[in-house]
């Protein structure tokens, strides 16, 4: 998309091979970067948007991922997921990435956790535990707070006791946080480091994004205007 002005890219989250219905799309974001305007947006898609899914029926658009990695007539989850959220929002998805909660969890620790301000005091007493049965009430001041990857994941996902619009929100505000500090820490900008990063995270991410694109999208973002990212 560098040639148009703008790169678009998808972000998936799911829970991964320990959790119910791992392989569904927890989280669906297009990432836009304009580079005309040196600016940043996001888009949250509901996961309970109910569209056609290319080659299958109309499902839940979180159902695309496993559909495309199930079925042998798709190229797996990330591309059928792409192909999907591109027939929703009318634009092209350049690359997407899928992360399980593991490696969101590993890249958070990795990069030495992030800070985020949370603006109104949370607590869920249906967050869930372990084993997937049992509840593990979680619990969170209105502040700044510094996150490692366990209580970054547990922002993001804690719903029960607020709506599904504040959930993305504080998706959103964990993912800029963690570009930011990836940025910071020049990882993007080191091939060695990037392929470190990309080993450690092992299976829990995949993406059609190549180690040089990374790289040349960490230097093409340097003017970005990282202050002020558009969220809807």
């Amino acid at each position: 998309g560098q040639a148009e002005g703008r790169t678009n890219i998808l972000i998936l989250g799911m829970g991964g091979k320990n959790h119910p219905g791992g392989m569904l799309s927890d989280t669906i974001i297009s990432a836009s970067v304009d580079y005309n305007q040196k600016k940043i947006g996001m888009i949250s898609i509901p996961r309970d948007l109910w569209v056609p899914i290319p080659g299958f029926s109309h499902a839940k658009i979180n159902e695309a991922y496993p559909d495309g990695e199930t079925s042998k007539k798709t190229t797996g989850g990330g591309a059928l997921s792409s192909r999907t959220v591109e027939n929703v929002l009318g634009i092209p998805e350049h690359y997407y990435i899928s992360l399980d909660f593991e490696g969101f969890k590993k890249i958070v620790d990795t990069v030495g956790g992030v800070d985020i301000y949370v603006e109104n005091d949370i607590y869920d007493p249906y967050y869930p535990a372990a084993n997937m049965i049992d509840y593990n009430p979680f619990r969170i001041s209105q502040g700044m707070h510094h996150m490692d990857g366990d209580l970054a994941l547990k922002y993001a996902r804690s719903r029960k006791t607020t709506s599904d619009f504040d959930r993305s929100r504080r998706q959103m505000q964990v993912m800029a946080a963690v570009r930011e500090k990836i940025l910071t820490l020049g990882i993007l900008a080191n091939p060695k480091k990037t392929t470190d990063l990309l080993t450690i995270l092992g299976d829990h991410i995949r993406t059609n994004m190549q180690v040089a694109e990374m790289k040349d999208f960490w230097e093409i973002s340097q003017g970005l205007d990282t202050t002020n990212i558009i969220n809807k």
